[in-house]
């Protein structure tokens, strides 16, 4: 079992560098051809015609990020245990593992927000839904601090990855189906 979760840890940590790694490819790619836009084509209509038609190029930067993640992630995990924890305790450290664990009351409060967020903000108004909100919020992240003491150490890391991890689909899902996407509107 023990055996189980550190390769889910391994698995979880590479795959959510390499998505990292990738969104950064992207945006960094996407930030060269708005500059080079901005600074090289005068009108607006130019700039945006020049943005539209290299696309592509924003692909390219998203995989080459990817890929580079990939290497970098699978480099770190074929490390011998002791290096690892060198730089873990370097890098990482408690703090870090603390904001990775995050990861997971972060998850549980989006899944209300997107579940429940629309018929409890018509309930109870929009002024006292945000201090509602805002409580609902203190009370999920003392319930997972309390919760960080009892869980295994081991079981920190893939599980804040994993929470991280279902943000960002969630995300992506709900921008790609539409605010319908769960059974409620926002018109």
């Amino acid at each position: 079992m023990d055996n189980f979760f550190n390769r889910l840890s391994r698995v979880l940590s590479i795959v959510g560098f390499s998505i990292l790694s990738g969104l950064f490819g992207l945006g960094l790619t996407w930030l060269v051809v708005g500059i080079y836009a901005k600074f090289a084509i005068k009108t607006l209509d130019a700039q945006l015609d020049f943005a539209a038609k290299n696309m592509p190029i924003l692909v390219v930067g998203g995989v080459v990020g990817f890929i580079a993640g990939i290497i970098v992630s699978l480099r770190v995990a074929k490390l011998d245990p002791r290096t690892k924890k060198i730089i873990e305790k370097k890098y990482i450290g408690a703090g870090g593992q603390l904001y990775v664990y995050f990861g997971v009351p972060m998850f549980v409060f989006v899944l209300l927000v997107f579940c429940f967020g629309e018929r409890f903000l018509n309930k109870v108004g929009t002024a006292t839904g945000a201090y509602l909100g805002i409580g609902i919020f203190l009370v999920v992240l003392t319930t997972s601090l309390v919760l960080y003491d009892h869980i295994p150490k081991k079981l920190i890391v893939p599980f804040g990855i994993l929470g991280w991890l279902l943000i960002l689909l969630s995300v992506i899902w709900f921008f790609i189906l539409g605010p319908g996407a769960i059974g409620q509107s926002h018109f």
